[in-house]
Parts: structure tokens; sequence; C-alpha cells
């Protein structure tokens, strides 16, 4: 962790563990994404359910392909399921969307929006 830091923040002061990097670098909780997954396979596709914290419940459905292969197939897969269901594609992660519910003011300075 301290050279990964380190190399993405020129002031990284590294420590020995976890509690003293907070303390010596002065980092504060952002934010704290409580998940809890489901995961479902069928031929092809995975499904997972997550059930997140204050924010709700989101599916992600991902097709299972080899490396370097022809993906058109899968996505057009994927398109077929999902046509079924009435989902809201949602293009950020849970901690976008959980600054934008619980911490308006520091969404607003990144980077990626709803």
């Amino acid at each position: 962790m301290n050279a990964l830091f380190a190399y993405f923040l020129p002031t990284w002061r590294p420590a020995p563990s976890f509690e003293e990097v907070l303390k010596k670098n002065g980092l504060i909780e952002l934010a704290n994404i409580d998940n809890r997954r489901e995961e479902y396979q069928m031929p092809g596709i995975t499904l997972s359910i997550d059930h997140v914290a204050g924010l709700g419940n989101f599916l992600e459905v991902e097709a299972n392909c080899e490396e370097d292969a022809d993906t058109s197939p899968a996505q057009a897969q994927l398109q077929v399921f999902l046509s079924d269901l009435q989902v809201e594609h949602i293009k950020v992660g849970y901690v976008e969307l959980w600054l934008y519910t619980h911490h308006r003011e520091a969404y607003q300075a990144g980077r990626y929006h709803l």
C-alpha cells in the first residue's frame, strides 16, 4: 500500500499499519460502501445482485468470454437477456452514487457524474 500511494501522492508518508497511515497522512473516510453480493450463473452469463446499504439493490450482468475472443456474440446475448428487464443503466460506481446521495459537495468535486 505504501509504495502504491507514494507513486500517486508525492507527499505520502509511509507507516507500518493502516491506522498509522490514516493518522500520518491526515486521511478521513470519504465514503463507506456496505455491500452484500449474491451471485448466480447461467450458461455464458453471470448475474450479481448487490444490496448496498443506503443506496438500494443493483443488478450486474456479465458475459463470460475467452481472452481476445470476439465479444459481439456475448454482447448480443446480453442485449437479448436485458431486453425483457425493466432496468436503468447506471454509468457510475457505488462511490459516486454514495457521494451523490450522502455528500453532494464531494460528489460535485469528482469527475464522474450521473
